[in-house]
């Protein structure tokens, strides 16, 4: 995909208790449907990763590996590709996603 491997850093964290990374999966993408942002964002699930794709003028991906023990799942960003069209939009991303999983019952550490 070009675009898609430019930028990268690790960062963010978020983790949920008591579900499935599934379940979490199809809860963020209701509610990126109820912010219009569904067109956009699209989520890729494996068993040890999850793939975030962002595609408008340009290709941006956030790789999370996904840990799963007793008391729920983390997800902790392993890459972030952003291409250049989207680096100015960057923080208001990753608050958007801080949002969505504090509003979904997450927590996210830094």
């Amino acid at each position: 995909m070009e675009g898609c491997d430019e930028g990268r850093r690790k960062a963010m964290h978020f983790s949920f208790n008591n579900t499935t990374p599934q379940v979490v999966i199809q809860r963020m993408i209701k509610e990126l449907k109820n912010r219009k942002l569904e067109r956009m964002v699209n989520f890729d699930l494996t068993e040890s990763k999850l793939i975030v794709t962002i595609r408008k003028l340009g290709c941006s991906r956030l790789v999370f590996d996904v840990k799963s023990d007793a008391s729920g799942h983390e997800f902790s960003l392993r890459e972030r590709h952003i291409v250049l069209t989207h680096r100015p939009f960057r923080v208001e991303v990753e608050k958007l996603i801080q949002e969505v999983v504090d509003d979904l019952g997450g927590q996210v550490t830094t």
